[in-house]
C-alpha cells in the first residue's frame, strides 16, 4: 500500500504556506494520482510556494519543469 507523504512549512501568524516538501510515489507518479498531483503542484507554484520534490523511484517519467533538467543517475 502506497501513501502520499508531504510536509508543509508555514509562516506564522497567518500560517501562510511557504514551502511544500513532497516525496513522490507510484500513487502520485502514475494514473489518476498523477493528474491530481500535477494540479496540486501547479497550485503551489502559482502561489509562489517553494516546492521540493524527492523522487527515490528509479522508474517512470520525470514531472515537467520550466526547463529541461539533466538526466538522473542510474
Amino acid at each position: 500500500m502506497d501513501r502520499d507523504v508531504w510536509i508543509e512549512i508555514r509562516r506564522p501568524p497567518q500560517r501562510t504556506p511557504i514551502t511544500v516538501i513532497e516525496v513522490l510515489s507510484p500513487t502520485n507518479k502514475l494514473g489518476e494520482g498523477l493528474a491530481e498531483y500535477r494540479l496540486k503542484r501547479r497550485t503551489a507554484i502559482r502561489q509562489k510556494v517553494h516546492l521540493v520534490e524527492f523522487d527515490f523511484r528509479m522508474g517512470g517519467q520525470r514531472l515537467p519543469m520550466g526547463r529541461a533538467l539533466p538526466r538522473g543517475a542510474s
